[in-house]
């Protein structure tokens, strides 16, 4: 089983302390990033197969994908692409070439499909992902459309899961401020009752690992059925 020190052995000492210096672009520190990244490929049993085409929305530095890549995986991240000398994404990209694998320079818009150069993938993992509360809060419509482009365009083969944490803390829900302002009457508990009607979940929680650091109202999705379900709204 890999391991915070397993990884982090696996690259140049002078690039981990580079990237240690700057530690608060990367879940408040190295290690945690590393640290989610593994449990959530753990929670995917990718520990247990070989092979997946596997793609993270909103990638960060990439510990996920790095993960996967360790235990024979292809991965491919979504972010913005930044080659500034300071702040979050000209880190994130430095770590990206040490990495080596593709990064495309991407953001998720509401009701507009991801363009991936026909790419497609058995995994998509999103964590800590604002891309459903920015510029807007996503609706029904918005999920739907997603769903829809997931299923049309992104899946490779019948064996999928989606794994998606939208925020890192109950108080950041946008949903629930959503409806103690009464802007709309699609709030938190009419999200989580429409994914369980899907054969998905929708639930704030602190996943059940070790560390218990990944968080946040998380949507997963087991299966093709499940998302299909989802994107048809039956």
């Amino acid at each position: 089983m890999l391991d915070y020190k397993t990884v982090i052995d696996t690259l140049d000492s002078n690039f981990i302390k580079e990237l240690g210096e700057k530690s608060r672009y990367f879940s408040g520190s190295l290690e945690k990033a590393v640290w989610e990244g593994i449990d959530i490929a753990y929670i995917l049993e990718l520990d247990k197969c070989k092979g997946k085409n596997i793609l993270d929305i909103g990638c960060g530095a990439g510990w996920f994908l790095y993960v996967c890549k360790l235990l024979g995986h292809n991965p491919i991240g979504i972010d913005r692409i930044d080659t500034e000398n300071n702040g979050h994404h000209a880190a994130c990209t430095k770590a990206y070439d040490m990495f080596g694998y593709k990064v495309y320079d991407r953001l998720v818009y509401p009701l507009q499909k991801i363009d991936l150069d026909g790419n497609k993938f058995n995994v998509i993992v999103s964590n800590r992902s604002f891309f459903p509360t920015r510029p807007i809060v996503w609706t029904k419509k918005e999920w739907l459309f997603f769903f829809n482009d997931v299923k049309e365009n992104l899946i490779d083969g019948k064996d999928f899961k989606m794994f998606l944490s939208l925020n890192s803390g109950e108080k950041r829900d946008p949903y629930k401020n959503m409806l103690k302002n009464k802007k709309s009457k699609w709030g938190p508990i009419e999200l989580e009752q429409y994914f369980h009607n899907y054969d998905a979940t929708y639930k704030y929680k602190s996943l059940n690992t070790k560390r218990k650091c990944v968080k946040g109202n998380i949507i997963h999705v087991k299966d093709i059925g499940g998302l299909i379900n989802l994107a048809e709204d039956r």
